[in-house]
């Protein structure tokens, strides 16, 4: 490289720390308006989007009474929010606003909770004596 510029060892270093800190600042910058993307985009699903998806479903869909209705009601929310967000490139972000909308919802917690205190299951029932084999485990742990 022929050139009539002369810098020194000490200019050099200087341009070269002055650059440094000029790149810094602007990574600061990208990562202040992500970190700000970031909470904006969960404000606006916990504050906006998932309240207002709720009310729309509670509005449209019947309150869930057994476990077949619950299912029923899990199946007809999840359709009801991908017809509503019909954007097939958006999958990920259905999806992540579906599991949100699951965690918000009271009907599924209630329904959850009613449902567990059936009375159906046998207390003293065991996964091993379903395939038989209750005696092999007895016998292995020593009872």
């Amino acid at each position: 490289m022929n050139s009539t510029w002369v810098i020194s060892q000490e200019e050099q270093l200087a341009y070269l720390k002055a650059m440094t800190i000029q790149y810094f600042d602007i990574y600061k910058a990208h990562a202040f308006s992500e970190r700000q993307h970031f909470w904006s985009k969960n404000d606006t699903l916990k504050n906006y989007l998932i309240p207002t998806l709720l009310e729309y479903s509670h509005n449209t869909l019947s309150k869930p009474n057994n476990i077949l209705e619950l299912m029923e009601y899990r199946r007809s929310k999840r359709q009801l929010v991908e017809d509503i967000l019909q954007m097939p490139d958006a999958r990920r972000q259905i999806n992540s606003v579906i599991k949100k909308l699951t965690e918000a919802d009271e009907w599924e917690r209630i329904a959850g909770v009613a449902f567990q205190e059936g009375g159906d299951v046998n207390p003293g029932f065991d996964l091993a004596d379903l395939f038989g084999l209750g005696d092999l485990m007895a016998w292995a742990i020593g009872e």
